[in-house]
């Protein structure tokens, strides 16, 4: 199969941000296949969504029949990191709080690592749907959806911690 011209670059570009994001997290939390392990079903989870992302997202985005399900993994794979790394970073805020300790020291260099998937993504779908989808995967259908996961992420941190 040859892939098209105009969307080998981004599909490339997304495969290798997704390749690299998958190998700094298997670097930072490294999944464990051992049974009694506490943290093994905590890292399992990216771990198995990011071999998704690496795998079988950019062969979906090759066919229009399945263009959509890849951006929708793509973009909720970026949601759910983008909420969970925010949620760990603001557990664990560095002691004094400065800009730099900001940037240096909390996840958000990884999320705004993340961000750029989202927008090869639109690319993707945009070359599949050229006049678009209408209301759906907007912006403001990602931010929407967005603050859904984060309230109910936040539901469930907040729920755990009183049962």
């Amino acid at each position: 199969m040859v892939v098209d011209l105009k969307i080998r670059k981004p599909l490339l570009s997304l495969w290798f941000i997704s390749l690299g994001g998958w190998l700094l997290h298997l670097k930072i939390h490294a999944p464990s296949f051992i049974v009694g392990e506490p943290q093994n079903p905590a890292f399992l989870i990216p771990y198995i969504l990011g071999l998704l992302n690496v795998i079988l997202v950019p062969c979906l985005f090759l066919f229009k029949k399945t263009v959509i399900l890849a951006y929708l993994i793509n973009g909720f794979s970026v949601v759910i990191g983008a909420i969970t790394m925010g949620q760990m970073s603001l557990m664990n805020l560095p002691n004094p709080l400065t800009l730099p300790s900001l940037f240096i020291k909390t996840a958000l260099p990884y999320i705004f690592i993340s961000l750029p998937k989202m927008w090869m993504g639109q690319s993707l779908l945009a070359y599949y749907y050229p006049a678009g989808l209408g209301r759906m995967f907007t912006a403001y259908w990602w931010i929407r959806h967005f603050i859904y996961f984060a309230v109910v992420y936040r539901i469930g941190i907040y729920l755990r911690s009183i049962l």
